[in-house]
């Protein structure tokens, strides 16, 4: 009796600790005290970062090898609690020099719904893709023995549709100035020629350059492209919108592009993140005068900006008295915006991350009064510039601490312990709380004889699971599930959340 009280109490302890932790706090659980080096050769640093539905975390960027070459693409595959994993191999980088003799970078990595996993970036004077197995070995059934050489444009983002089709983004040459530019591929590899014009298109936005650093696909098959243009005299946020088949959407802001100038000077937009409501955020810099701030501006579905947030669409955070630069802007299933990147505190950068509500204030239950800098090691520089929101609801970063890959992982406040979750209205009932086979759902407000369809949403924003109900009581077999933390919704409303083991 004496054992099992102990251990009751032990469990309470554990769960109050959970319970109470402050978000922004680094995950203990995770590494060692909440971060991860690996040292790779002379040097490696990640610039991508995907995290597949099981919680492992795929980082990609460059590795300075023995040579030669000397420069090649690298990329790593972690465990969810940042151990390397070693079912890719005895190692836990792997490097592909694509046959050349020149600096590499891999900048843009995504996970296939087959676990296949794609990288992107530069190779010399030019842009590739390759595709690899998940045991890391390469795809040979993708290009030409797994890779994709491409000569027409930059490469600085790529994303996967429904349907396996990839889509790249970044910028071309048009005439004198650097255009948008996106082409897209069949799952093969093979340009989709159905795509703008023979699989590719192109958007000016004046007699300047124009390019993008980020896409998102909206639900209905539309992609969003976030980069910068250059206006008179210095730098603005640029977005476009296209219709799935690589037309301007002339629903957005008229002709389809927008530009944001958000301070009086060079404005420059990282990354970008769709709202379920159809708004997009999208993240970057922006110079003061002196030094850089992180910088956010929301739009609504017309390409207006939204003067919900912050009064004026936009919203600049300086996090310290030096540069401070968001390369990442995440969603949280709650609403949240979490921005993240670098922050200088003399003498080197930090790690930065920085949550905001839904109107676009700070969120001072985050950090330091909405605020979290981390340093690995004093004196050396780090910089993160991929983010992401595990399925156990957490944060992670990836970048680099001087010359190592480098992963933190911050407790969100999405993941409150193994005990009842509370609901977020009181319409709906689930138990067991946490749940290994199956959940009994008991529906508080649905009427006599009427159906509705029950949606299980992951913390990737992800609807993984759907089942229709007609009773007040239902029982739902969620052993097909992963485990994680999985937000319950009917059509109109999230309605409660629970974990699964």
């Amino acid at each position: 009796m004496r054992r099992t009280l102990l251990l009751t109490a032990i469990s309470f302890t554990i769960y109050v600790r959970c319970l109470f932790a402050q978000a922004g706090m680094l995950d203990n659980s995770f590494g060692t005290n909440g971060k991860v080096l690996t040292p790779v050769y002379n040097g490696a640093w990640a610039y991508a970062m995907a995290v597949s539905p099981d919680g492992k975390i795929v980082i990609a960027g460059t590795v300075d090898t023995p040579g030669p070459p000397d420069w090649a693409w690298g990329f790593a595959r972690y465990n969810e609690d940042g151990t390397p994993d070693t079912a890719m191999g005895t190692a836990p980088i792997f490097l592909d020099n694509l046959g050349y003799i020149a600096y590499e970078q891999a900048t843009t990595v995504a996970i296939q719904a087959d676990g296949k996993i794609i990288i992107g970036g530069f190779v010399g004077n030019f842009y590739a893709l390759a595709r690899f197995n998940n045991d890391s070995f390469i795809d040979s059934s993708f290009g030409v023995a797994g890779k994709l050489f491409i000569d027409s444009m930059s490469l600085k983002a790529l994303a996967i549709q429904d349907d396996g089709k990839i889509i790249i983004a970044g910028f071309s040459l048009g005439g004198l100035n650097y255009d948008f530019a996106l082409e897209r591929y069949n799952s093969n590899g093979i340009l989709d020629s159905s795509f703008g014009v023979n699989g590719k298109t192109v958007t000016d936005f004046g007699n300047s350059d124009d390019g993008i650093s980020a896409i998102a696909i909206q639900p209905d098959g539309k992609i969003v492209a976030a980069g910068t243009t250059y206006h008179e005299t210095d730098y603005d946020f640029a977005l476009a919108r296209y219709n799935a088949d690589g037309t301007l959407d002339t629903t957005f802001n008229s002709n389809g592009t927008v530009s944001t100038p958000i301070g009086t000077s060079d404005d420059i937009a990282f990354s970008l993140v769709l709202q379920q409501d159809g708004k997009v955020i999208a993240a970057g810099a922006t110079y003061n005068g002196s030094d850089e701030d992180f910088a956010l501006a929301r739009y609504k579905t017309d390409g207006n900006l939204d003067t919900s947030f912050n009064s004026t669409g936009t919203v600049t955070t300086a996090l310290g008295a030096g540069d401070d630069v968001a390369y990442s802007v995440l969603l949280q299933p709650d609403s949240q915006i979490v921005a993240a990147g670098y922050s200088y505190r003399g003498p080197d950068n930090d790690f930065a991350l920085a949550r905001y509500n839904t109107d676009g204030t700070l969120d001072s239950t985050f950090g330091d009064q909405g605020v979290v800098r981390t340093d690995f090691d004093n004196g050396s520089t780090e910089q993160a510039y991929a983010a992401a929101i595990t399925p156990k609801g957490k944060i992670v970063l990836a970048g680099y601490s001087e010359d190592d890959f480098a992963l933190a992982q911050y407790i969100s406040g999405l993941n409150v312990g193994i005990m009842n979750l509370p609901l977020l209205v009181n319409s709906i009932s689930i138990y067991p709380n946490p749940a290994t086979i199956s959940i009994q759902v008991h529906l508080t407000n649905l009427p006599s004889n009427t159906t509705t369809t029950l949606s299980f949403i992951n913390l990737l924003g992800e609807k993984v699971k759907e089942q229709k109900v007609n009773t007040r009581d239902a029982t739902i077999d969620v052993s097909d599930l992963a485990e994680g933390i999985y937000l319950v919704k009917t059509e109109k409303q999230v309605v409660g959340k629970f974990v699964k083991e």
